[in-house]
């Protein structure tokens, strides 16, 4: 396995003082750890948040994909609610990671990064954090040899085609999206679509 994939376990060990103890792993390329299913992440995160005691530090990464989904609470400026998409395709919504932070002990810290497209709002409400310098397309440095990096977005509409396929009926828009969620993942889909089990 490439070492690679653990360099912030490293990182949170070496230099933050983590114990490995208190660090959980969801990875799904390696079968000797649990992987990163929709339900795995929200019982991890559940887990981890009514744990939390005064004056503990929290770290969550998500690398992984990312989706933007039609709102349905009205919450949004732009309309879109923003989402995780475990290797499941169970969507983890900016509502329902809200809805599992809410939770956490007023006096732990708690930090996220979340490495997939549409990222910026998944912690809607809260503090966003983004340094450095922003530059324009023309002071891109593009590599001459192609990296190993790949896109980070799952659009709304691959998404569905690939719920089609687990919910055994065609989904075209948000309302069937939620249907298929909820008919695929049962009370374990996001709140959003739990809804619909109701």
């Amino acid at each position: 396995m490439c070492q690679r994939r653990f360099n912030m376990v490293e990182l949170l060990k070496e230099y933050y003082g983590f114990e490995e103890e208190n660090i959980k792993i969801l990875i799904d390329t390696d079968d000797s750890y649990e992987s990163p299913t929709g339900t795995n992440i929200k019982k991890a995160l559940k887990e981890f948040v009514q744990s939390s005691e005064d004056g503990d530090v929290m770290y969550f990464h998500f690398s992984g994909h990312g989706v933007q989904v039609p709102d349905k609470d009205g919450d949004e400026a732009d309309g879109k609610d923003e989402a995780l998409v475990a290797t499941d395709i169970n969507l983890i919504s900016d509502d329902d990671l809200r809805a599992i932070v809410r939770h956490l002990n007023p006096g732990a810290k708690f930090t996220m990064i979340s490495d997939c497209c549409h990222s910026g709002g998944m912690l809607d409400h809260e503090q966003v954090v983004i340094e450095g310098d922003k530059k324009d397309d023309d002071d891109i440095e593009v590599p001459d040899e192609p990296d190993d990096s790949v896109a980070r977005e799952i659009p709304a509409s691959g998404l569905m085609e690939m719920l089609s396929e687990r919910a055994g009926f065609d989904i075209t828009n948000a309302t069937e999206m939620e249907y298929g969620l909820a008919r695929v993942f049962g009370h374990s889909a996001s709140k959003r679509a739990t809804r619909k089990l109701a």
